[in-house]
């Protein structure tokens, strides 16, 4: 797609773009022929490599369809890790938002303190069942194939959704982090960089926005950029939006003369959008999350354990406990928990009397359907009698 050498306003999507969009990347080792659209919150701050991998920030690339040249295209975006094998990002990062095409290959890596240290992992696509678009409907998971191990677990991960609603976003001042260009482009320089950066951006939201919230440029010029897409804004350490889309600004120059601008030459814009938590809470909950059943019950239902409760625990610090009360002592049917797919549920029993033994059963939540786990408490005197 053409566009004129002076770009007047123009709504981009924040990562894998067209060929229009493509930049060289000329220091990369990949195949020649190979381009790639890169980019990170620009003149946001430079962090030591590895640190930010408590919160699960990755990067992602994905193969993207040839041109008709045969140019092999890879778009490289931004993702947040909600647990440790599922990648919250941007839907226009794992398909063509024009052909409807959806990429292959989608490689996540996470930073360690040093390249060797990286951890990178193929994934599939995840995405929900409304209509191909941007905006509000531009988000999906990608599943790995196996778990990254964060501060040396691989099934305690656990990054929440902002559970607040959108009107409590308005104002507020997120943490953004994201790959690719630090320095904006001029009417005369193109953008460049290609490391993680961080900023701190305000959100705002009318009654307008609906299921999207805008992200700022603040008073150091700081704000999302391309490769952006998929990162996540936090707020009090809740992720609050999934960056989208922005503009190239008014006044963006083709300086390489070839009848497009590119994403090096857009200016930075004042505002970019993001999905809201309200669009996708309720697909990563579906997505994310398995239901528990646990049956907990006491050998022996003479024994009396008045005050004995059934406890699930869950890697994201939820709890449910019901009382073993009854005839039968017997607690059935524990269904009303979810615990995130991948990380490790715990169930035991609290206060039972001190003649009654309970052991701790613990379970890795499976990446699909649901778990069961079963607890049987033994009467010491019975366990004695069996010896």
């Amino acid at each position: 797609m053409t566009r004129p050498a002076i770009l007047t306003a123009l709504t981009l999507i924040l990562g894998c773009s067209p060929e229009s969009l493509l930049q060289e990347d000329t220091a990369s080792t990949a195949p020649p022929g190979t381009r790639f659209l890169r980019d990170e919150i620009i003149g946001g701050s430079a962090v030591p490599r590895g640190s930010l991998a408590s919160l699960g920030v990755v990067r992602l690339v994905a193969t993207l369809p040839p041109t008709p040249n045969g140019v092999r295209q890879q778009g490289a975006c931004t993702g947040t890790l909600l647990t440790n094998q599922h990648v919250l990002t941007a839907r226009h990062c794992v398909r063509d938002i024009t052909t409807n095409t959806p990429f292959t290959a989608l490689l996540a890596t996470l930073d360690g303190a040093t390249a060797d240290q990286d951890q990178t992992r193929t994934g599939q696509a995840l995405e929900p069942s409304i209509p191909l678009g941007t905006g509000a409907n531009d988000y999906a998971i990608i599943v790995l194939t196996s778990p990254v191990s964060i501060a040396g677990s691989t099934d305690s991960h656990i990054r929440r959704i902002w559970m607040g609603n959108n009107a409590q976003l308005n104002g507020a001042t997120a943490f953004c982090a994201g790959y690719g260009f630090s320095t904006a482009a001029t009417t005369t320089t193109r953008a460049s960089g290609s490391s993680l950066r961080t900023a701190s951006l305000q959100l705002s939201w009318a009654v307008t926005d609906f299921n999207q919230v805008r992200i700022l440029r603040n008073s150091l010029g700081q704000i999302t950029s391309f490769g952006d897409s998929g990162s996540s804004c936090s707020v009090q350490g809740q992720i609050a939006g999934i960056v989208s889309s922005g503009e190239c600004p008014l006044g963006s120059v083709d300086q390489n003369g070839n009848g497009t601008i590119d994403n090096a030459e857009c200016l930075p814009s004042s505002v970019d959008k993001a999905s809201a938590p309200s669009a996708f809470r309720a697909f990563v909950a579906a997505t994310t999350q398995a239901t528990v059943h646990a049956d907990t019950n006491v050998a022996q239902s003479a024994v009396s354990v008045p005050n004995a409760q059934a406890r699930i625990r869950t890697a994201d610090s939820l709890e449910l406990t019901l009382s073993l009360s009854g005839p039968t002592n017997r607690l059935s049917g524990i269904a009303a928990q979810a615990a995130p797919r991948s990380t490790l549920v715990q169930l035991d029993v609290l206060d039972a009397p001190a003649d009654v033994l309970c052991p701790r059963v613990l379970a890795v939540a499976p990446m699909s359907g649901d778990l069961g786990l079963a607890l049987t408490c033994i009467n010491k005197g019975l366990l004695s009698s069996i010896f």
